[in-house]
């Protein structure tokens, strides 16, 4: 800019002589065009540029070498667009780190690829775009629309060795609480405390003591899916990636779960349908990775079944 500045002083300057020591129209003519072009280059650099710059995201999963598309529109009827200089920040929100980024762009669509490798929610924004006039005298100022969130999945991926499915199905037996009819009962001795109407009298006769037929009743198993925070963010996205894959494939098979974090007290959510895991998905991916990463203790768990998910082998 500064050069560009230099050159039209000197050209401005030496129109000017011109047009005092000679009387040809020519001179008075650069001059008068010279004086006014920076305000006619001024004027049409702001014509072009007097809407918004907006920016379009959409919802992405990772996968490794790609980069994230990130479009960039400058709203303008016209075809030509000067060169902007932007300034753009990604703030991520698991590592609650900010990085800003300098890039220049000459056309009405423009694609930038953002540096983004890992799962987790991000906030884009654009902080400045500046250009110059067609003289390259003034420094503008583009209007800026209002910045852009993502949500990066992790690619899902198969556990291996698959947990039993079929004793999953199986149901655990109980005592029905409050008693009552039930299909299933069980005979046992008398205790202190037992209604009389549960008396099994037959039964007591042939055992020659005081028999209890006692109602029970049939409850789903207890399946909790575990995992830990790890340092390395790739490895990370190991992990979810079985976790969602595994959520989802009992989902199909209707087949509710728990699943158990640390972040960094223990957090505890049910799932028992695509939406829960949906729900789900948006607390993790928002939620800051903790700085202390503990694992989930087994003697936290209380469950029929406890699939812990660790990294790929």
């Amino acid at each position: 800019m500064f050069l560009s500045r230099l050159l039209y002083l000197i050209f401005l300057i030496s129109s000017f002589f011109l047009y005092l020591f000679h009387e040809a129209w020519f001179a008075q003519f650069l001059f008068r065009i010279l004086l006014f072009l920076p305000l006619l280059s001024l004027c049409l650099s702001w014509l072009i540029l007097r809407s918004k710059i907006t920016t379009k995201l959409q919802p992405y999963s990772i996968v490794d070498g790609l980069h994230i598309p990130f479009e960039v529109y400058v709203d303008t009827p016209f075809s030509f667009v000067p060169p902007i200089h932007l300034r753009y920040s990604i703030y991520d929100a698991l590592s609650q780190k900010k990085k800003k980024y300098n890039a220049m762009i000459q056309e009405v669509k423009n694609v930038l690829p953002l540096d983004i490798r890992y799962a987790g929610s991000y906030q884009v924004d654009i902080e400045a775009a500046k250009y110059h006039d067609f003289l390259g005298l003034f420094t503008l100022y583009a209007n800026i629309a209002e910045g852009k969130s993502i949500l990066v999945y992790p690619m899902d991926k198969e556990v291996t060795p698959l947990p039993n499915i079929q004793e999953m199905f199986k149901n655990r037996i109980r005592k029905k609480v409050g008693g009552g009819f039930s299909e299933m009962n069980e005979l046992r001795s008398y205790q202190m405390g037992d209604p009389l109407s549960c008396l099994h009298y037959k039964a007591s006769a042939k055992r020659d003591e005081w028999i209890v037929k006692e109602s029970q009743e049939s409850e789903e198993k207890r399946i909790v899916l575990s995992f830990s925070y790890h340092e390395n963010r790739l490895l990370l996205d190991d992990i979810w990636g079985q976790l969602f894959w595994l959520s989802s494939y009992l989902i199909v098979r209707q087949i509710s779960h728990t699943i158990v974090f640390r972040n960094p007290e223990y957090i505890y959510t049910y799932i028992s349908s695509q939406e829960d895991l949906d729900k789900f998905k948006l607390q993790l991916l928002h939620s800051p990775i903790p700085k202390a990463k503990e694992d989930v203790e087994d003697n936290i768990i209380h469950a029929d079944i406890h699939y812990r998910i660790k990294e790929s082998r």
